[in-house]
C-alpha cells in the first residue's frame, strides 16, 4: 500500500470509519469482515484506480447496511451495490449516478458517527488525572 498513495488513502479512510464509527469489542462479525475484504481490495490485484470513487461508495453502503442504517428506499446504483460482493462493481457511475450516491449516503454517513462514536479515553479516566497532568494511580 505505501507505493500506491491512493491505494494507502482510501485504506485510511476505511480504517478512519471503522475507529470514528464502531464501539470497541464490537462483536459483530459482518462488520470485520467487511473490514478485511475493503483492506484485501485496496492491497490485490483487483484494484483498479479508475474505480476507486465507485469501491469507496460500495464499501459505504454495505458498511451501513451491516450497521442496519441503510434506509428501504435508495437510489437504484445503491440497490445494485448492496448485493453484489465488495469490490465487484464493475459499471462506470455516471455523473449523476455518483452525485446522487454522494448526497444520498452524506447523510448517513453523518447520523452513524454522531450515533456510533464513543471518546477513545473513558471518561473516568480523567478523573484519575489530578490537576498536575499526572495520573494518580
Amino acid at each position: 500500500l505505501r507505493e500506491d498513495f491512493l491505494r494507502y488513502r482510501m485504506a485510511g479512510y476505511i480504517a478512519d470509519l471503522f475507529f470514528r464509527a464502531i464501539s470497541d469489542g464490537e462483536r459483530d462479525q459482518g462488520l470485520w469482515l467487511l473490514l478485511q475484504e475493503a483492506f484485501s481490495v485496496c492491497s490485490g490485484n483487483a484494484f483498479f484506480e479508475k474505480q476507486s470513487a465507485t469501491f469507496l461508495h460500495s464499501f459505504e453502503i454495505k458498511f451501513l447496511n451491516q450497521l442496519g442504517y441503510l434506509p428501504e428506499t435508495m437510489p437504484q446504483v445503491a440497490r445494485a451495490m448492496v448485493s453484489l460482493p465488495l469490490g465487484s462493481y464493475r459499471n462506470a457511475l455516471s455523473y449523476e449516478d455518483t452525485e446522487e450516491l454522494s448526497t444520498f449516503l452524506r447523510p448517513l454517513l453523518e447520523y452513524t458517527l454522531a450515533q456510533r462514536w464513543e471518546p477513545i479515553i473513558p471518561a473516568s479516566a480523567f478523573a484519575r488525572i489530578n490537576s498536575d497532568g499526572n495520573d494518580s494511580k
